[in-house]
């Protein structure tokens, strides 16, 4: 597993930065949000978290089933 697994289990840093810089930009032309808008966005915010770490949780226990398989491999060899 090694390097990769750090890889696998850490959240992409670069969509944070990215959701942080269009937050500042939001700010900084004054744009105000009505709540409706907000509402929807906290919803899509949330809905692409989950699925986001969803897809961690599975390919963290892929690795973790794929190591166990070949542990079992070399055992039995």
């Amino acid at each position: 597993m090694g390097s990769m697994g750090i890889a696998v289990l850490n959240p992409s840093y670069k969509t944070a930065a990215q959701k942080l810089f269009l937050k500042h930009r939001k700010r900084r032309l004054g744009k105000a949000n009505s709540s409706a808008t907000q509402r929807s966005n906290s919803r899509r915010l949330a809905r692409r978290a989950s699925e986001a770490s969803q897809k961690r949780s599975v390919r963290m226990y892929m690795s973790i089933f794929i190591g166990l398989a070949t542990e079992l491999e070399f055992n039995a060899a």
